[in-house]
């Protein structure tokens, strides 16, 4: 902020941030009801089926080239999808999902297709095989074999329409972008060299306009309202060296923590689930070289949202919490036959019937014993049951 020709816009930043640890920190504090990262989830998967029938309607109900979901352009749709969507996938591949996660693992397939984004595609199908061979070496199965040998048939399906969609965009189309892309990665570098400790948050597109950076860069007049298309270049240059340090640290740790915690759980189906949203952390990195919507407010809510799903589970695991409650069946009273031999057996030997496990009791009751412990009334109030608290995930 001291270096900034605009402190106001500089704090706009800060207190952006400031709201996204808020964020963070209530979570975390609620995730200690193993119910609260299950419910996240879940609502993340509901947003993604809803922008998958919108991108669907988008394409074949209005006509346009490229889908944008609810947001203001397809690049953003892809990210945050790739980011959410490879837990699904995770839980599909262990064979833990129920229909709502194969439902949104099936609707990324038609987002990532009809954003016509050559890195949205390349990161959810990248995401997708390291997702697997994570998931095979932390457990091997049958199972993961034939999801295996499907999703191969599936890829031989799917490249051939992916690289149509892409041919939909004209040749001048994809030069333009990356020329664009590339005079913009060199106004920052030019920021970085002459501010090493940055020109100040929010101030990238303010110094292209009055500073003459867009100029000597030569991008284009009409151009000079973006931004870098790379979020560790873009804080480098506002932030100076210090700050993309700070960001690379900030990123690395969650991911540290999923995949550690994920191979620490074992069979736990909880490492399922932080083996998927450490994949999504690291295909959302990787393509944040080529996007800077981690800035944006819409996308740094759902990326905080992840984060403190990811420490909430890491803690729960590191702390011992058993990942699964017993599920109580419902208990019936035996009928009258079954309880009076019961009673006749232990009169009939004058020994209670626990009190020897059965011995010297006639052999035609002995079996009523043996009869599972279901079918007798327990000791207590039923209001003194455990209640469920299980999940059809397990956590």
């Amino acid at each position: 902020m001291t270096q900034a020709d605009w402190p106001l816009g500089a704090f706009g930043y800060v207190w952006k941030l400031g709201r996204m640890y808020l964020i963070y920190f209530v979570i975390c504090r609620a995730g200690t009801d193993r119910r609260v990262p299950l419910a996240l989830l879940r609502g993340l998967m509901l947003g993604v089926l809803y922008e998958g029938v919108l991108a669907l309607w988008q394409h074949y109900g209005l006509g346009m080239p490229r889908a944008t979901g609810t947001f203001e352009h397809q690049n953003t749709l892809g990210i945050l999808v790739n980011l959410v969507v490879m837990a699904p996938i995770a839980l599909v591949i262990a064979g833990r999902a129920d229909k709502l996660t194969t439902l949104t693992a099936i609707a990324a397939v038609p987002i990532s297709l009809f954003t016509i984004s050559r890195g949205t595609m390349l990161f959810f199908a990248g995401g997708i095989v390291l997702l697997y061979i994570v998931s095979a070496f932390r457990r091997w199965d049958l199972r993961k074999a034939k999801i295996g040998l499907t999703g191969l048939a599936l890829a031989l399906v799917v490249i051939p329409v992916a690289e149509s969609t892409l041919r939909s965009r004209s040749q001048a189309e994809q030069l333009e972008s990356m020329r664009t892309r590339a005079q913009f990665e060199n106004a920052a570098s030019l920021m970085l060299d002459e501010h090493p400790l940055g020109v100040g948050a929010n101030h990238f597109t303010l110094m292209l306009l009055t500073r003459g950076y867009g100029a000597r860069a030569e991008v284009h007049w009409s151009q000079q309202a973006a931004i870098v298309h790379n979020v560790y270049l873009l804080t480098a240059a506002e932030m100076g060296y210090l700050g993309v340090i700070a960001l690379i640290i900030l990123f690395l740790t969650p991911l540290q923590s999923a995949i550690r915690y994920s191979f620490r759980a074992g069979r736990d189906r909880r490492g399922d689930l932080l083996l998927g949203l450490g994949v999504g952390l690291a295909t959302f990195y990787a393509h944040s070289f080529f996007e800077w919507t981690w800035r944006l407010t819409e996308v740094s809510y759902v990326y905080w949202i992840v984060v403190a799903m990811v420490a909430s589970l890491a803690r729960d695991l590191r702390e011992g919490v058993p990942g699964r409650v017993a599920i109580p069946t419902r208990q019936r009273a035996p009928r009258p036959l079954e309880a009076s031999a019961v009673r006749s057996a232990g009169e009939s030997s004058g020994t209670p019937p626990s009190a020897n496990g059965g011995r010297g009791i006639h052999r035609s009751h002995q079996s009523l014993l043996r009869l599972p412990s279901r079918w007798f009334i327990p000791v207590g109030p039923v209001g003194d049951l455990p209640t469920r608290e299980a999940t059809s995930f397990g956590l």
